[in-house]
């Protein structure tokens, strides 16, 4: 039982967390957008609104590659223990795996996708999301 928790907790951490602080790191960057740009910007009353869609939108788009990065995770765990390189590389390769299909069209129509134009935007988001993941859970893995 112990083992199989062990496994399916990086999946579990990677769907609940990952898409929260991507969400999160969107919101920040359009406040920071917000206050350094004179030009067009908006209330942050209207801000605070826009927060709640940044965050529904990263849990859209980012579960399946946080569920990808996660299970990567997971079989990794099988032969070594966890490490921050590790847990970043898993989200990378999970994005690009992720892009490269919605880019083939396997996720339906590349233009409803935005595979290939959203790539580099979501890979930061990615790495910056599997880094914040494990420096919030780091001290756990010794736990498990």
């Amino acid at each position: 039982m112990k083992e199989i928790f062990r496994l399916v907790m990086p999946i579990v951490i990677a769907v609940a967390l990952g898409p929260l602080i991507a969400g999160l790191v969107v919101s920040i960057f359009a406040v920071l957008t917000n206050i350094l740009e004179n030009a067009g910007s908006l209330a942050i009353v209207d801000l605070l609104d826009l927060f709640g869609f940044y965050i529904v939108f990263a849990y859209v788009l980012g579960s399946m590659i946080a569920l990808l990065a996660g299970t990567f995770m997971s079989i990794w765990m099988i032969w070594r223990p966890p490490s921050a390189i590790v847990a970043i590389a898993a989200a990378e390769i999970a994005t690009c795996v992720y892009m490269g299909i919605g880019a083939l069209g396997f996720l339906g129509p590349t233009e409803w996708t935005n595979a290939r134009s959203n790539f580099l935007f979501t890979f930061v988001l990615a790495t910056s999301a599997a880094a914040g993941c494990w420096f919030l859970t780091r001290r756990f893995v010794r736990a498990l």
